[in-house]
């Protein structure tokens, strides 16, 4: 059955289920004598989905509402920043959010993206619990078995340019009591690649945490930090390498120092 929205949040509030959606997919979970159910549900969601005009509206004015918080937040600064000067205009992953990139959404756009890509030839399903094979393909056939295929476009995008040597990027926060820093570049690791294990043990003894030598270094030889970290990062197109802490201003380059010093260290020390 197709669920209005007030029957819907019913039926998952009355078998203690959570339910939910985003850009990438459709989720459901609950107690096992519920399956049926859930998978309707599920089902219902991702084939019958609604886009109200007046969420969309109330979406974008609480996007607008954190971005214009995260004006003045270091961390969302730093994270804006670093997207950009890493990745360049132009790359999916050098794009962030901003009050007139909101503004340009619109209800069809909503829609489009729904229509392009949510097709069961672009889609896993996943089933995680106290169930039979031959069940979850049961449930499966019964309720998405008329989920029609269709075509989902592919795009390719340029490759990111190293730079060929340091650059440094500062942004000045007025009244700031400390400094946050982060040294980066591009990874060419993605999932899957021969070296990903590798790049597990790497952020473990690199900077994973409190036994990770960033952290050993910078906060419990030094006392610049609370914490530091660094580590590879892979990602769909393509990785990234970063080490960051937030560090007393006086400490700055101090601090910047040990970084070099540790990433040094750990491609030139067996």
């Amino acid at each position: 059955p197709q669920y209005v929205k007030e029957n819907l949040n019913k039926e998952v509030d009355f078998i203690g289920a959570n339910v939910g959606a985003y850009s990438g997919g459709v989720y459901a979970s609950g107690l096992s004598k519920y399956n049926s159910k859930l998978m309707d549900i599920l089902a219902d969601v991702t084939l019958n989905p609604v886009f109200p005009e007046d969420e969309l509206t109330k979406k974008i004015t609480e996007t607008i509402t954190a971005i214009k918080s995260n004006s003045t937040d270091a961390d969302a600064i730093m994270g804006d920043v670093k997207s950009v000067v890493m990745y360049g205009k132009g790359h999916p992953y050098g794009e962030f959010v901003t009050e007139s990139s909101m503004g340009n959404i619109t209800l069809a756009d909503v829609k489009g993206y729904y229509n392009t890509y949510f097709k069961p030839n672009n889609a896993l399903l996943t089933i995680v619990g106290d169930i039979t094979k031959s069940d979850a393909e049961e449930l499966v056939k019964k309720h998405f078995g008329t989920w029609k295929k269709g075509e989902v476009p592919t795009h390719s995008y340029k490759e990111v340019v190293e730079p060929t040597e340091p650059q440094v990027y500062v942004v000045n926060k007025e009244g700031a009591v400390q400094s946050n820093i982060q040294l980066g570049n591009v990874a060419k690791v993605k999932l899957g690649d021969p070296d990903y294990e590798a790049t597990k043990v790497f952020n473990q003894i690199f900077g994973s945490g409190f036994a990770g030598r960033l952290f050993q270094n910078l906060r419990e030889d030094k006392e610049y930090t609370y914490g530091a970290y660094g580590g590879i990062r892979t990602n769909k197109l393509i990785g990234n390498f970063s080490s960051s802490a937030k560090v007393r201003n006086e400490v700055t380059d101090s601090a910047i120092e040990q970084f070099l010093l540790e990433i040094n260290r750990i491609r030139t020390e067996p």
